[in-house]
């Protein structure tokens, strides 16, 4: 039978059991000693009303991240300058359970990230492992534009060399527009013009995550992300000189949540139900943080459990709603 735990004491359970899980218990701070909770006035009168042990409870689970690094996949790393949005269940499971990223789905309702040139091409080579109208294909930069270098089928495999720019195409999709392209080492878009081809007539490609139509290739993003599934409205998108920036904005309105303390690089979870490992917890209110004060928080959605192992949880014992401290440890390298 599942258990579902909403008290303060649950909570330390729960999380004092995923480190248990993973490896070695997490050392523990003084203020894990679960004392009877005082009244909300004793923190939240003089606190702000948006601090993350303040804000008022939701059946909805929030989360807003800072100045962190949040790992899809051991090579597909989002660095985030901020975003606010809801983990949402996608099962008539009502929690979110972080174990099963197919099990939820992250509703962004603004943000601004950053992907780097080499998850660019990370995703790209992972979303073409399979792909029977094009192989081979490697993305990287020159300046700022994206160049593709690859083979694809035409009565045996032809190699070709596309750059291109950039750009939003719409709310979900960006789009790349050759500005040259090479067919077997041979210059091919004077030759096209000439002809009247278009791309679309040279390489045939239609995939969940990639398209080409007439002279540019369209581009699905939340369909070339891993799993879990993340929904948004892309308000603007540049390369710059390291990779991609997009601006997210569906033009909603998310609570506004402040830190339990001073932090400029975290990830706050507040609200609706949460399972970590085989329990489950109403309404919590957790502050990701790197153990190293020095470092920016980098979580990795696949070994989170190792990184709680590895670092150090702290009750706060002030709010009435119950509030930790995680202190995540690095992730290992590929994790």
């Amino acid at each position: 039978m599942r258990r579902r735990v909403a008290t303060c004491s649950g909570l330390a359970v729960v999380l004092a059991l995923v480190c248990a899980c993973q490896g070695p218990q997490a050392a523990a701070d003084d203020a894990t000693t679960v004392r009877p909770t005082p009244p909300a006035a004793d923190y939240c009168a003089t606190a702000a009303t948006d601090a993350l042990p303040c804000v008022p409870e939701s059946r909805t689970l929030f989360v807003a991240i800072a100045q962190a690094t949040i790992m899809l996949a051991p090579d597909v790393a989002i660095q985030t300058k901020q975003l606010r949005g809801r983990l949402v269940p996608q099962t008539p499971e009502p929690a979110v359970v972080l174990d099963d990223l197919s099990q939820f789905e992250v509703q962004v309702n603004s943000g601004q990230v950053h992907l780097s040139t080499a998850a660019l091409a990370a995703l790209v080579r992972d979303r073409f492992g399979a792909e029977a109208a094009v192989r081979g294909l490697k993305l990287s930069q020159q300046g700022r534009q994206l160049v593709l270098d690859g083979e694809f089928r035409r009565r045996g495999w032809v190699p070709f060399h596309l750059t291109g720019r950039l750009s939003r195409l719409d709310a979900t999709h960006l789009v790349l527009r050759p500005t040259h392209l090479s067919v077997d080492g041979r210059p091919a878009m004077a030759l096209m013009r000439a002809a009247h081809l278009a791309l679309a007539d040279i390489i045939a490609l239609r995939t969940p995550a990639f398209k080409v139509r007439d002279n540019q290739i369209e581009i699905d993003v939340p369909a070339l992300l891993p799993p879990p599934a993340i929904t948004f409205e892309i308000a603007d998108a540049a390369l710059d000189a390291r990779g991609l920036n997009l601006v997210f904005d569906d033009g909603q309105d998310t609570p506004a949540v402040a830190t339990a303390r001073p932090a400029g690089s975290y990830v706050l979870l507040h609200g609706g139900q949460l399972a970590i490992g085989p329990l489950h917890t109403d309404d919590p209110r957790i502050q990701l943080e790197s153990a190293d004060a020095d470092q920016p928080l980098t979580l990795s959605l696949a070994d989170y459990r190792a990184q709680l192992a590895g670092g150090h949880i702290q009750l706060l014992a002030k709010p009435a709603r119950a509030t930790f401290i995680a202190r995540l440890a690095a992730p290992e390298s590929g994790s």
